[in-house]
């Protein structure tokens, strides 16, 4: 009896102990990995597409063939895979203003068949938007080629001072609210901006718009609140390959939102911005990327990637347009008679079709808050490298 006694208080001391330590290291238990916004919570996505010096796609590259470096530091390449049958997100940006509204029949042709050639899977989705003075939803993310030709037929060029109709209403107005997706109907104007001011600044720095939560009807061509809201609000939450097809002559005018502050939104939601450029009133003419070999890029991995927040509010919109796709991983494709529009889209869609998706697990420094630089070359320096330039870890500037 008495050693029954014993081996229960033993026993019951052991649980105690055993219970207090387990307490101990549960409190002692380290914090979980800080989500890294824009790139998924572990790993970092590079989406690559490598050219050799005639502008041939080179498709045959191994894991060992690439040199990756985070803010000047070697880094492991994990998983190396081709990113040909991952789920597709196009978006479309059409640009209605004055200045390029007349090339709008080639552009409704151009793009059906382009959607009609990308979208070959269940899981492949697309959406079309429009800006001018203001931008308009015209087709919801989906994988049905009927809503994308509606919203295609809805193009329409910009009328300046028009409104008064749902799609001008403020998104933050509690009277009217946001109907369900499966409710929208015709272009509509839902989306929520950033609330607060910031500045706006070079690659990485901590950009900002000046305008308030709600709407963004503004008084020109707001190419900068159209990359930002579809990326930030349609893109963000995607998976796979995700690419926002510009086509615009880059001049934007009283956007809420700084170029900086776009480009942030793009770079998070890991979304590849393509431009089709279209030469405005106010460009110099001088010759785009699309048209030839790519002798003007810096070299393998190299982009310069530089201008101002205040961008072609200037009137420089093809180097706005290169800043957002050397950024991102894109290209700028100047839009001419030897060049049309159609062609531009299949450059483009074979581009998607021959990414590299090269991931990596971020250490302490390169995980840390803040906008990180990504350095990816080939061992064979005649090639070119067109990738992202960063990525950005923690919670967003407000």
């Amino acid at each position: 009896m008495a050693r029954r006694l014993l081996l229960s208080l033993v026993l019951g001391s052991s649980c105690v102990l055993c219970s207090q330590v387990l307490r101990a290291q549960i409190l002692r238990a380290p914090e979980s990995p800080k989500p890294i916004q824009g790139v998924g919570a572990k790993l970092v996505h590079v989406p690559t597409v490598v050219h050799d010096k005639k502008g041939a796609l080179v498709l045959t590259l191994k894991k060992e063939d690439f040199n990756l470096k985070v803010d000047g530091k070697p880094q492991e390449i994990r998983y190396f895979t081709n990113d040909a049958n991952l789920p597709l997100t196009l978006g479309l940006l059409v640009d209605v203003s004055g200045s390029v509204s007349s090339r709008l029949d080639d552009e409704r042709r151009a793009s059906s068949a382009f959607l009609d050639d990308m979208l070959t899977s269940n899981d492949d989705r697309a959406f079309v938007i429009q800006f001018g003075h203001k931008a308009d939803l015209l087709a919801d993310l989906t994988h049905e080629r009927g809503k994308l030709q509606e919203g295609l037929k809805r193009l329409e060029g910009d009328r300046p001072g028009s409104g008064g109709g749902p799609g001008d209403r403020d998104p933050g107005d509690r009277n009217g609210g946001p109907p369900p997706d499966d409710d929208r109907r015709g272009s509509q104007n839902f989306f929520q901006f950033p609330g607060g001011g910031g500045r706006s600044g070079r690659r990485g720095g901590q950009g900002g718009g000046q305008g308030r939560r709600g709407g963004f009807a503004g008084g020109g061509t707001v190419l900068y609140d159209a990359v930002f809201l579809g990326s930030d609000e349609l893109m963000k939450k995607q998976t796979g390959r995700k690419a926002l097809i510009l086509l615009t002559d880059g001049e934007d005018r009283g956007s809420k939102v700084t170029l900086t502050r776009s480009l942030e939104a793009a770079q998070r939601s890991d979304t590849i911005v393509y431009a089709i450029y279209y030469k405005g009133e106010e460009s110099g003419g001088q010759r785009g990327f699309g048209g030839g070999p790519r002798g003007s890029w810096p070299g393998p991995g190299g982009r310069s990637g530089t201008g101002s927040g205040a961008g072609s509010r200037d009137g420089d919109g093809k180097k706005v347009l290169e800043r957002m796709t050397q950024e991102t991983g894109g290209q700028v494709f100047e839009v001419s008679k030897k060049h049309p529009v159609d062609e531009i889209y299949k450059e483009i869609a074979r581009e998607l079709r021959s990414q590299y998706r090269i991931e990596f697990t971020p250490d302490q420094a390169t995980g840390s808050d803040g906008y990180h630089q990504i350095d990816l070359t080939t061992k064979d320096n005649k090639l070119f490298v067109q990738t992202r330039d960063g990525y950005y870890v923690g919670e967003p500037s407000r």
